[in-house]
């Protein structure tokens, strides 16, 4: 998540020589202990070229086991935790163990949220939804544009949204407007044009008085659906909107206090 980066044993490993080890490493990470073709893996590293690289294959191949190797100092059998780069049939296979890998652990998050919640452990539940939000630290190797780095970024984004919608929805029902508004902007770092995000701001700044902050936001979300997607709000933000700058969402037990002293 974010740029991307591998640390061994609090050591991040910098050195990645010339050539595509790294770019390697990162597809056969997404697909760690599975089988990967050298046909596939070809495909990935030179895009559309009609002679195929064998020899360039194995030379990236090479210079990612030596990058491993080094890394991790020949000492990973004592220490419990490993990636070792193996060839198999027709092509290699990255085997791992006992390593955290930030993507998968944010889906497995998710994952556990939702169970819990078809459980009725709504608390349980919320907590994995917080815990996969901390772990979307960036998009998916971030500033890169490969189509199998764009489909899993996009996946990822949908993992992370999925979460901040459901805590967004918990906030709004405790009446906490301000983890509402936090969660929100969160939303729109991922996601600038989602809608409901402006809505749910808009609502909560209203609640608490800041019309100042409603008319931005409404300016912003107008901009933003402009610019983006080429369509104006939807009714229900205008009417959201209407109903805030004539003070109907305003809460009425707010109290204005001044200090005198």
């Amino acid at each position: 998540m974010g740029q991307f980066f591998l640390e061994i044993d609090g050591q991040a490993v910098r050195r990645w020589r010339a050539g595509r080890a790294q770019r390697l490493f990162q597809y056969l990470v997404m697909r760690h202990d599975q089988p990967v073709s050298s046909e596939t893996l070809n495909e990935l590293l030179w895009p559309g070229t009609a002679t195929r690289q064998a020899s360039g294959l194995k030379v990236a191949v090479h210079a990612l086991r030596e990058i491993l190797s080094n890394a991790q100092g020949g000492n990973a059998t004592q220490r419990g935790s490993s990636v070792e780069l193996l060839s198999c049939s027709n092509g290699y296979v990255l085997e791992t163990k006992d390593v955290s890998i930030d993507f998968e652990e944010l889906a497995d998050n998710v994952e556990s949220a939702r169970a819990l919640e078809r459980r009725g452990d709504v608390g349980a539940s919320l907590d994995h939804h917080r815990a996969a939000v901390e772990r979307y630290s960036g998009h998916f190797l971030d500033g890169e544009s490969e189509d199998w780095i764009y489909s899993r970024r996009e996946w990822l984004k949908d993992l992370a949204l999925r979460s901040l919608e459901r805590l967004v929805e918990d906030a709004m029902s405790r009446g906490d407007h301000d983890a509402a508004i936090s969660y929100c902007h969160r939303t729109l770092d991922i996601d600038p044009c989602h809608e409901e995000s402006y809505q749910v701001l808009i609502l909560a700044h209203a609640c608490l008085g800041r019309l100042g902050r409603v008319k931005c936001l409404y300016e912003l979300c107008c901009n933003r659906l402009r610019e983006e997607l080429d369509v104006e709000p939807a009714p229900d933000t205008k009417r959201l909107v209407a109903q805030a700058v004539r003070g109907r969402l305003t809460r009425p037990d707010r109290r204005l206090a001044v200090r005198t002293a």
